[in-house]
């Protein structure tokens, strides 16, 4: 059996947080653990470490430059939090491991870099409905972890306002200074707090977390946010801040609340309880993708390649001083990393080639057909000196090359959204690099009554700071414009689709949300980013600002048999010669080929904080 030596960081051994990765990996390997602290230098015995096949780093992914420098097949799971502010020659000199990433925004910055990562999102197993919550009030639980960043409970106090009932501050800060610093308050307004330090046991803090109902996210960012999917699988409504891994799992008023530490004011919690019965959902069907998504992690663990030792000399100056550079931080691990490139950003693949087969003989085809399910189908976007665009139909099974999860058959006039929750992706290089980007969708909800869908959109995890309704009887526009975090210079888009209700149209057994007719997206350059980071807003009579090939009269969903039509894309749907009267809807997508988008390397990033004060990230 393959050996897998998984290196972790030494806070985990208490938490037991990786605890749900290494009993995945145990199904196909045998594994054995290495716990390490980044407060000072690492003896590693090498001799011991030579007897395992393969190297998993969780969240110590600066240590990957020393061994693939040894020759040792590697596979860094890096976290956001700890990493999202490193510079790009920290994730070069990493090039030949593989990385798992948790974080659409790292993954993408990893693969723009022309480095192997796979995006996997973990949800935990949901609560039975009939443990949910109740929510006769607001019932808040903060652990007061990173006070220093400004998430206290004041911060709680002036979110929730006079509807919070309650609060219970968990006060045990990362750092033991900010206790006396930040002493919680023995009430706020009229809600009376509680306290509590360490737990004797996890029940002693399962016992305080089911007395609440709120769940505010401790920490400005997260690698996965295990507390917060947690909460959200218990029920609880997620309050966080607006960054990574939060706005990856929240869709803000949909399936939680996001906010920004400078910008915090009493906010209207009246649907608390049908946001956070949202979130529940999320991750009761999120489970059911992360269990599916296993094969593919080990095999992608599995078919992780060996490259050959570095010179004595480089392998030398990385033992003696990675580790103290890293903990320097800024420029000088810049510094460090970018004298030692050439070295490690080159290296050649070990004789032995074919290990993954030779470990595994189903590994390659079954990696060939993930690859192939998961590789974006190039677009040709339409350019012009200032912006650049992307007009999709959906009508006729037009855009089934691009879907992804959460779709339902294929309409003459679009697709319906089946359940809550869908995604498509699709590349397109428009030359320059994005900032901000205005997608305009067409859409429809079930049925011809004033019943209204609410609607909230992500791109690339970059959600939308409030959602919108769709009305039946008719297509609605919405328009959603978005500022990236930064700028991209070629991308694959994923677009996520997170509905608030789903309904039974008549004479359809399907639980339908909305239909998409069309989706235009226009990337926009640095010149011309919006000031506001994220608006959205719908609009009626939509079709004259869409693409004459996506305009589409009033659509009204007839009556139809439970049975569904079949599922089966047809035939290249992109090539409107082979659809014969179906030019109207497919024109928009007669561009589209199946060939790699380019890849092109990004700017090195501005220098990391301190990694000394970084360095009790967990």
């Amino acid at each position: 059996m393959t050996r897998v030596l998984f290196v972790d960081h030494a806070m985990h051994r208490a938490t037991e947080s990786s605890g749900f990765f290494t009993s995945l990996l145990e199904t196909r390997f045998e594994v054995s653990r290495l716990y390490v602290s980044p407060n000072g230098r690492h003896a590693f015995d090498w001799q011991f470490v030579a007897g395992f096949d393969i190297v998993v780093l969780w969240q110590m992914d600066y240590l990957a430059p020393l061994f693939l420098a040894r020759g040792h097949r590697t596979v860094v799971v890096p976290m956001y939090d700890g990493s999202a502010g490193l510079p790009q020659v920290h994730w070069a000199c990493a090039a030949g491991a593989g990385f798992v990433n948790f974080s659409r925004a790292l993954h993408e910055r990893v693969r723009l870099l022309g480095l192997d990562s796979l995006l996997v999102k973990y949800f935990p197993e949901a609560v039975a409905e009939a443990e949910l919550p109740n929510f006769d009030g607001l019932r808040a639980f903060l652990w007061q972890r990173r006070p220093e960043d400004g998430i206290t409970a004041d911060l709680v106090g002036r979110l929730l306002g006079s509807q919070m009932d309650s609060l219970h501050v968990h006060n045990v800060p990362d750092d033991p200074a900010m206790t006396a610093r930040f002493p919680p308050p023995s009430s706020i307004g009229d809600a009376p707090v509680t306290v509590s330090e360490w737990f004797a046991d996890r029940a002693g803090y399962y016992r305080v977390l089911r007395d609440c109902n709120v769940f505010v996210c401790p920490r400005m960012a997260e690698g996965i946010g295990m507390a917060m999917v947690e909460a959200m699988a218990r029920g609880m409504l997620v309050v966080a801040n607006d960054l990574p891994s939060h706005n990856e799992y929240v869709c803000n008023w949909v399936n939680g609340v996001l906010f920004d530490t400078a910008q915090v004011g009493e906010a209207n919690f009246g649907a608390a309880s049908a946001i956070a019965r949202m979130g529940w959902r999320t991750v009761r069907d999120g489970r059911a993708r992360w269990l599916a998504s296993a094969d593919r992690i080990l095999a992608f663990v599995a078919r992780t390649a060996r490259y050959r030792a570095a010179e004595p000399k480089i392998l030398a100056e990385l033992e003696h001083d990675l580790v103290p550079a890293y903990l320097a931080g800024g420029e000088i691990y810049e510094r460090f990393l970018l004298k030692l490139l050439p070295a490690l950003a080159t290296r050649h693949i070990a004789d032995e080639t074919d290990i993954a087969t030779k470990a595994d003989p189903t590994v390659r085809s079954r990696t060939a057909a993930t690859e192939r399910q998961h590789f974006p189908v190039v677009i040709v976007p339409e350019r012009t000196a200032e912006a650049a665009s992307v007009a999709i139909a959906f009508a006729n099974g037009a855009a089934r090359p691009l879907l992804g999860n959460g779709w339902s058959v294929d309409e003459t006039f679009g697709v319906w959204i089946e359940g809550v929750r869908a995604e498509l992706s699709f590349a397109a290089s428009v030359g320059f690099p994005v900032a901000s980007l205005m997608l305009r969708v067409l859409a429809l909800a079930p049925g011809e009554d004033v019943h209204q869908t609410g609607l909230g959109v992500t791109v690339n995890g970059v959600a939308a700071s409030r959602a919108v309704s769709v009305n039946g009887g008719g297509p609605r526009e919405l328009r959603c414009e978005i500022a990236l975090p930064m700028p991209l210079t070629s991308s694959t888009w994923h677009i996520e689709f997170c509905c608030d209700r789903t309904l039974n149209a008549t004479g359809d057994a399907r639980r339908l949300s909305i239909a998409v007719i069309a989706l235009s997206v226009d990337f926009r350059p640095a010149v011309t980013a919006v000031a506001q980071p994220v608006t959205i807003s719908a609009i009626a009579a939509p079709v004259g600002n869409f693409p004459p090939a996506l305009q589409s009269p009033h659509v009204k969903l007839a009556a139809r048999p439970a049975a569904r039509i079949s599922n089966t894309a047809p035939a290249a749907p992109w090539r409107s010669d082979l659809v014969g009267p179906r030019q109207a809807a497919a024109t928009a997508l007669d561009r589209v080929v199946r060939k790699a988008g380019s890849r092109s390397k990004l700017p090195l990033a501005p220098a990391a904080k301190s990694r000394a004060q970084e360095r009790e990230k967990v």
